[in-house]
């Protein structure tokens, strides 16, 4: 069963553009090395809410839910995940289909 891993990401005031760079640049490699593949990567975005307005949106898709944890508990994942963090706010869900 497929499972997409859906992100909205705020970019505010108080964000950090540089560590949020360097965060996009590290993540990619180690999302293809555990299975997954982006689907959308844009900040081409038409909010349809007033009270939900995010300034980028990423969809990857995985084979499995489980390719999903491995990739977020992997040491290469946390040895960056401050990048993110500590300089945009973001929410995340996992859909499975």
């Amino acid at each position: 069963m497929s499972a997409y891993f859906v992100v909205s990401v705020e970019i505010n005031e108080q964000s950090n553009q540089q560590d949020y760079d360097k965060y996009i640049d590290k993540v990619v490699p180690i999302v293809k090395k555990y299975g997954g593949e982006y689907l959308v990567r844009s900040n081409l975005i038409t909010p349809l809410s007033d009270n939900w307005k995010p300034d980028r949106m990423i969809i990857i898709r995985f084979d499995n839910k489980q390719q999903i944890f491995d990739w977020l508990n992997s040491e290469e994942y946390k040895n960056i995940a401050d990048y993110r963090i500590n300089s945009v706010i973001s929410n995340a869900v996992i859909i499975e289909q």
